[in-house]
């Protein structure tokens, strides 16, 4: 289709709207491709809700031009999201000439349950290693997967919020 594309198991990107020939990384099920511009929230593996609290959650971000998504939490149990028992969080990023800045906003609400802290794994997923990464201005510490094209940030939650910038 048309757009950008990013293999899921490299990190290599294509532009849509053409065939590819195409071969399946060892080891891997099959073709797996994102829409350049997603941003994927991930969690833990779980069996069930509630088997484990839940602080922290994963952001895989793809950039492209500018997206946002919102997460959308409730306690998973009941029907309190009927009365507005639940927390959202905001997260959009852009992707400018030499970087990709993502932020990451407060929660807001409250549902039974809700973790009283956050921690953010954002995966910003890249065509090449960016030169450095920073948190509200601050050097970052932060790790490159070279397999899969990604540098990964753990971001704790803040009250007003957190920005994450990529310098390629």
């Amino acid at each position: 289709p048309e757009g950008r594309w990013v293999d899921y198991w490299t990190g290599e990107g294509y532009d849509g709207g053409q065939e590819i020939e195409y071969e399946v990384p060892e080891g891997k099920g099959g073709p797996l491709f994102v829409k350049a511009g997603a941003i994927i929230p991930t969690w833990p593996e779980i069996d069930y809700v509630g088997q484990r609290a839940m602080e922290t959650v994963g952001l895989e971000v793809y950039p492209w031009e500018d997206s946002r998504f919102t997460l959308y939490e409730d306690d998973g149990e009941t029907f309190g999201y009927l009365e507005g028992k639940v927390a959202t969080t905001e997260v959009e990023c852009q992707a400018e000439a030499g970087r990709v800045v993502v932020k990451v906003g407060p929660r807001v609400g409250d549902y039974e349950g809700k973790p009283e802290r956050r921690v953010w794994e954002v995966g910003v997923h890249l065509e090449a290693r960016p030169a450095r990464v920073t948190m509200d201005g601050v050097e970052a510490e932060w790790e490159w997967n070279e397999e899969g094209k990604v540098a990964r940030v753990v971001v704790e939650e803040k009250a007003e919020g957190r920005e994450v910038v990529v310098a390629r």
